[in-house]
């Protein structure tokens, strides 16, 4: 343990290397991107979450709610939630926020337009304590998501389909 406390182990917090531009356009090429479909629209909102604000595991998917996300006109703001444990140690301490704004050159892979229509596709009586929800195997209905949340480890699993 000494020696790689000496080597600098847990010195530094792992990083994941940025996605390319070109590998997000070629999954929107090849339709692996696209909100056709329940299950295509899970992906498609999860990977612009994690893109658009940093967000890469599954764990992280899995934390925040609806409520981390509001809705302005024009953009997406996107707020990190802050634990009890946390809060109480540091109360002056401001949550992360990011905003996101409308691609309006490109609608169809808009953050905001994608937000909205997963909105639009969940049951009207969704918890705000959950964002990521089961997909339904049929996108012929208005609603095209359960009510149960999704697992962790199917959440986990997501960007490894898309990738």
């Amino acid at each position: 343990m000494r020696k790689k406390v000496v080597a600098g182990a847990g010195l530094f917090k792992k990083k994941a290397d940025p996605i390319p531009p070109a590998i997000e356009e070629q999954l929107w090429k090849i339709g692996d991107l696209e909100t056709n479909t329940p299950q295509k629209l899970l992906r498609t909102m999860f990977w612009l979450i994690g893109v658009k604000f940093g967000l890469r595991d599954g764990q992280e998917h899995r934390s925040f709610t609806k409520d981390n996300f509001k809705l302005c006109p024009g953009y997406i703001q996107y707020t990190k939630s802050i634990f009890k444990t946390y809060r109480l140690e540091h109360s002056n301490i401001e949550p992360h926020s990011a905003k996101e704004y409308s691609n309006t050159q490109q609608p169809e892979r808009c953050i905001v337009n994608v937000y909205q229509l997963y909105l639009k596709k969940l049951p009207a009586e969704t918890p705000s304590s959950i964002f990521y929800f089961q997909p339904l195997t049929t996108s012929s209905r208005p609603v095209w998501f359960s009510k149960q949340p999704i697992g962790k480890n199917k959440l986990e699993h997501v960007i490894k389909d898309i990738m």
